[in-house]
């Protein structure tokens, strides 16, 4: 596994702005939603027979899982998105719990190596209630890849609740 940084993270949001603009900027005459899924290999959320009249915004589209991922991670919106899993007006409706689960491990790691392991018995209260706060976190998103978490499209029960609450405090 390759380690990630939150410096990555938010390179990689940086980038995505730039190829959002281009996008955005560009309008593809002729292109069809089904046909740039499977060219490019993004999963696009309609069904195979839907067109756009206006092909403005589509190639915006193939971005917007990512998009939306990224948002979650820099702006460490948990409560949000653990109370409104599931639900279709989520704002995070794309984001998949094993997407976040697969950048949480290789953010974990490179907090890992970074750290040394010996000074993550040296660290501060606050790093020890932030790090307790993504252990947290990450435990509820293994459950919701599992489908055992029992929070179905509501989000989650009383247990989950507090982390919830502190999930946006803490970053």
């Amino acid at each position: 596994m390759k380690p990630v940084s939150m410096g990555l993270v938010q390179q990689m949001d940086l980038d995505l702005v730039q190829c959002e603009q281009f996008a955005a900027s560009e309008p593809v005459q002729g292109l069809e939603v089904r046909l740039l899924s499977r060219k490019l290999g993004f999963r696009c959320h309609f069904t195979s027979s839907y067109f756009f009249p206006e092909q403005e915004g589509v190639l915006l589209l193939c971005f917007s899982d990512l998009r939306q991922l990224l948002d979650l991670f820099v702006s460490w919106d948990w409560s949000a998105y653990l109370a409104d899993y599931g639900s279709p007006s989520s704002k995070y409706l794309r984001v998949k719990p094993e997407a976040c689960v697969a950048l949480f491990d290789r953010l974990r790691e490179g907090d890992r190596r970074s750290a040394g392991g010996v000074l993550a018995s040296v660290i501060n209260k606050k790093d020890r209630d932030k790090r307790r706060l993504v252990d947290t976190v990450h435990k509820q998103l293994r459950a919701l890849c599992a489908g055992g978490a029992g929070s179905g499209a509501g989000g989650g029960g009383g247990a989950n609740h507090h982390a919830e609450s502190n999930a946006t405090g803490a970053a």
